[in-house]
């Protein structure tokens, strides 16, 4: 549905979070004075005005009779916010946005379990480098319906399993980062899940492109129309122990690239091949993994108090990543922060890690600390259950010897004690400067 289309619709924007506002200012501009309906469990919301009914607290139920379309906000679900005699009218402002966008734009879709954010940035960064027109949007970047009247633009769009869910339109080059189970309680299964993240490439065509690795046998085996490039395999993008290359050609050497860890050596392959399909030179692809970071709660390296490294992995929230993680500093790593929000997620492989390593402070946060606990049972080890961030950062300074790491990675979502993974990152952060001296 282009955003045309709905000058004659009674429009309802449910969720009135960051895209749901974006989308409101992007109905505003097109149609100053059109009547426009936002509903959102909060009692309070701004940035509205005069021609503009407000549903608030959950009223909005009762209200939907009301409108011909519903544009619903990712993680709104609707299986229970709305009744089925309504779910036809639904769309997204994603949706939107690639059904409004003019055709001399292209758009690069990138989304996964974990590493969708990396690889969104890096591969901006390298078209930024080779002086494109580039915007970035989506989850790590701004909203893309605030950019509908753009033309001739590259469109580096982070999406997730929320947005995908329901999507008609696929990008003309997709990137699947990984795939493990999360999100299984919005999702309500693996199955699920996967068909929603796969539906970035499903109605691609021979004229598009599908960029994956080979160590994901699901999404290699995945069916579709769109040209697959399989980065780990020979003669595709590759790394060895010296350098990384790009199907034969010497891109640059491992030793330059400041990012860590198996995964992060993944997410670079995929970003050179997109910007292999895109002709960007060599020489450019290297000067951007030369200078590029990693992003905030991604490792980021703190800094060095009393002696320990202090890690903030903030954004592992599955036992995945964390696992990913782990493999990085293995024997290095003191003390370590772990738990949240209990989605059953099995626990068993993080255990074993735990005790292979030695890792012998272990801050538990609930709810799935009590289960990891459990999993560790007559393992010998500083074990410290709370919900302070304070009190945790505190025993680690005073049980973890210098030299060590000490590595926040909590393998589990963060929702039963911080508000999300940012929160628990900044405050992480926060009180190792504050407590080390």
């Amino acid at each position: 549905m282009r955003l045309r289309d709905l000058k004659d619709k009674k429009v309802l924007i449910l969720g009135f979070g960051r895209e749901g506002q974006a989308m409101y200012r992007a109905l505003r501009k097109r149609f100053p004075k059109k009547e426009l309906g936002v509903a959102d469990d909060a009692r309070h919301v701004s940035q509205t005005d005069a021609h503009t009914t407000r549903h608030l607290g959950g009223s909005y139920r009762q209200k939907l009779n009301q409108y011909d379309v519903i544009v619903k906000s990712p993680g709104v679900m609707a299986s229970r916010r709305i009744p089925k005699d309504y779910r036809d009218r639904i769309t997204s402002a994603t949706q939107i946005f690639f059904d409004t966008i003019d055709p001399s734009n292209t758009v690069i879709g990138i989304t996964g379990s974990k590493g969708k954010s990396t690889v969104a940035m890096l591969i901006y960064k390298i078209l930024k480098d080779a002086k494109k027109n580039v915007l970035l949007v989506g989850n790590v970047g701004n909203p893309a319906v605030s950019f509908l009247d753009r033309k001739n633009t590259i469109f580096v769009y982070e999406l997730s399993s929320y947005q995908l869910e329901d999507l008609t339109s696929t990008p003309h080059i997709a990137v699947i980062t990984s795939f493990f189970s999360e999100h299984l309680d919005y999702h309500g299964g693996v199955v699920p899940y996967f068909k929603a993240k796969t539906n970035i490439t499903r109605y691609q065509t021979e004229k598009d492109f599908l960029v994956i690795h080979k160590k994901y046998r699901r999404l290699t085996k995945l069916r579709t129309e769109a040209k697959k490039i399989i980065c780990g395999e020979d003669n595709s993008y590759t790394y060895d122990e010296r350098y990384f290359w790009a199907r034969g050609k010497k891109v640059i050497e491992r030793s330059k690239i400041q990012l860590m860890g198996k995964h992060n050596m993944e997410n670079i392959l995929l970003a050179l091949a997109v910007g292999d399909l895109l002709h960007i030179p060599v020489s450019t692809l290297a000067k951007t993994l030369v200078r590029f970071r990693s992003l905030p709660h991604r490792l980021e390296l703190v800094g060095k108090y009393r002696g320990i490294l202090f890690y903030d992995d903030a954004i592992s929230t599955t036992p995945e990543s964390t696992l990913a993680a782990i493999e990085i500093f293995k024997e290095k790593i003191g003390a370590i922060l772990l738990g949240g929000e209990d989605r059953g997620y099995h626990f068993q492989k993080l255990a074993a890690a735990l005790r292979k390593y030695r890792i012998k402070n272990i801050v538990l946060f609930p709810q799935s600390g009590r289960t990891i606990k459990k999993l560790l049972r007559g393992y010998h080890a500083n074990f410290y259950q709370t919900k302070s961030m304070r009190d945790a950062v505190r025993f680690v300074y005073r049980t973890t010897l210098p030299g060590n790491v000490c590595l926040l990675s909590t393998a589990s979502p963060s929702y039963s004690v911080f508000k999300n993974f940012e929160e628990k990152g900044d405050l992480f952060q926060k009180y190792v400067r504050r407590l080390c001296t």
